[in-house]
């Protein structure tokens, strides 16, 4: 057993909320909820938040507390042919979202300092696509590296570097105590805020007002599966090097049910913070609400700045929280990210935690200054869509099959402290075994079919295939060779 633990229950729960409480919730659901069905849209994703996503929070947390280790080496343990599933978990993680998402945390740091003096105005599309990005016409044509950028994303590099390898309870946990509570916080004066600004009203309408007809559309339901697997952050190894760090006696069906709930909780809250704002710029306008909403990165770097450009009063502070909020966002989402990799190659190659850590996050700025060039938005566009239809979902795919027919009925639920003939623990098993690995080669196929007959984002096919396809094989050749490689002290030490 690792000699590294989580001092408290709570600051366990905190990190592993902060690892599914990302960007995505923010510029991702409220947009998801708004497209199909608004309240309505929340009956599918809490069903498949319920059933999905329940279930394989718990298969994640049974895996790596029942093997004490990262998800590679729990894997090699339950199964040796299996080794090579837990490596790519982790290098979807790193290589498939981290590279990328240190950049976007970069910059909100740039944006929380532009909120100041209001630097994006009077056109804070022309401000972030041209004066900021610098974005060039296609993806082929890299540009110049953008060094404002470069700077931030080298600071977001060096505070994950700082916290990560200072371990689980003197660095993640102690980092996680603050950075959540102060996000919430954050995001319910936000809310509060939104709720006063004129033509708030009718923003909270278009969001939540229900439309029954879209649960009648099967991209409705496949939507929510989406959301729900790329919400809570399964699939990337996170969870199962988390729950290595905790107490025999842990309660993990308990945790599974606070970790999805509170995340569940804050990306509708987001939602909240979100649409009031449209709506207040609605009204301004005098337009419908669709011509103002905007989703990823357009929502929050353009959409928003506008808003608050438009604000009666204070807007600084206003920019600034907002700001501040995401990068807390995003920062614990990549602290855990970084952890899950770490965890895994500090087990394979026996290595000073320290120097894994410091390898990590030097290479990982290398590798993310693909992201600061002009073409870098183009690029984050098409990574992000492959992993998270493609890479994300094949992982989630082989954790279900692992943990429900490989390690068995029985040793689960053993471990898990349930009953093997109740309801509950009978239809955990059935989801596990058959309607999740189901469901996700269905959302797999879909996404393939879909992306090859109608070019995602109007890019060509031939481009999606070398870029995206290749990144993937990329992270495929990746993973595959450090499965090669001898463990250091063994498998089981």
């Amino acid at each position: 057993m690792t000699q590294d633990a989580w001092r408290s229950r709570t600051g366990f729960i905190l990190a592993a909320l902060g690892s599914a409480i990302g960007l995505g919730n923010i510029w991702r659901f409220p947009y998801m909820a708004y497209r199909n069905g608004g309240g309505a849209f929340l009956i599918p994703y809490l069903i498949s938040v319920a059933g999905i996503g329940m279930a394989l929070m718990m298969a994640e947390l049974a895996v790596g507390h029942r093997f004490r280790a990262s998800q590679p080496q729990a894997f090699h343990r339950g199964n040796k042919s299996w080794e090579i599933a837990g490596w790519w978990a982790v290098s979807v993680g790193m290589l498939g979202v981290t590279l990328y998402y240190c950049v976007v945390i970069g910059w909100t740091i740039n944006f929380f300092f532009y909120s100041l003096p209001l630097s994006w105005e009077p056109n804070p599309g022309d401000f972030f696509f041209k004066s900021f990005l610098g974005l060039s016409k296609a993806p082929t044509q890299i540009g110049g590296i953008r060094w404002s950028i470069v700077l931030s994303t080298a600071f977001v590099w060096v505070a994950c570097w700082q916290i990560v390898s200072r371990g689980i309870a003197s660095g993640i946990e102690v980092a996680l105590k603050i950075m959540m509570p102060l996000m919430i916080v954050l995001l319910l004066t936000l809310m509060v805020w939104s709720f006063f600004l004129p033509g708030s009203a009718a923003g909270l309408w278009a969001y939540l007002k229900p439309d029954f007809s879209k649960l009648l559309e099967p991209r409705v339901w496949i939507d929510a599966v989406g959301q729900t697997f790329f919400s809570l952050s399964l699939g990337f190894g996170i969870i199962v090097a988390y729950a290595r760090y905790l107490p025999e006696d842990a309660n993990l069906t308990a945790d599974a049910r606070w970790i999805v709930f509170g995340d569940t909780l804050f990306a509708v809250a987001a939602g909240v913070v979100v649409f009031s704002t449209m709506g207040f710029m609605a009204q301004l306008q005098g337009l419908p609400i669709d011509k103002v909403m905007k989703s990823g990165p357009g929502l929050v770097f353009v959409a928003f700045p506008q808003a608050i450009s438009s604000l009666p009063g204070m807007r600084p502070a206003f920019g600034a929280l907002f700001f501040l909020s995401l990068f807390l966002a995003g920062l614990s989402s990549a602290l855990s990210l970084i952890e899950a990799l770490a965890s895994s190659l500090t087990d394979k190659f026996e290595a000073p935690r320290s120097r894994i850590v410091a390898i990590i996050c030097l290479a990982g700025f290398f590798g993310s200054l693909m992201f600061t060039t002009g073409s870098g938005l183009y690029w984050l566009d098409i990574v992000d869509h492959h992993v998270t239809q493609y890479g994300l979902v094949l992982s989630g795919f082989l954790v279900s099959v692992f943990a429900s027919w490989i390690l068995g009925r029985s040793e689960l639920l053993d471990h898990l402290g349930g009953n093997h003939d109740s309801l509950i623990g009978r239809l955990w098993i059935w989801l596990l075994r058959y309607l999740i690995p189901l469901v996700l080669a269905a959302l797999f196929v879909w996404s393939l079919i879909t992306d090859l007959t109608k070019a995602y984002e109007g890019y060509p096919v031939p481009m999606l295939i070398v870029l995206g396809g290749g990144w993937l094989a990329a992270m495929g050749a990746i993973a595959y060779w450090v499965c090669l490689q001898k463990w250091r002290s063994g498998p089981e030490g």
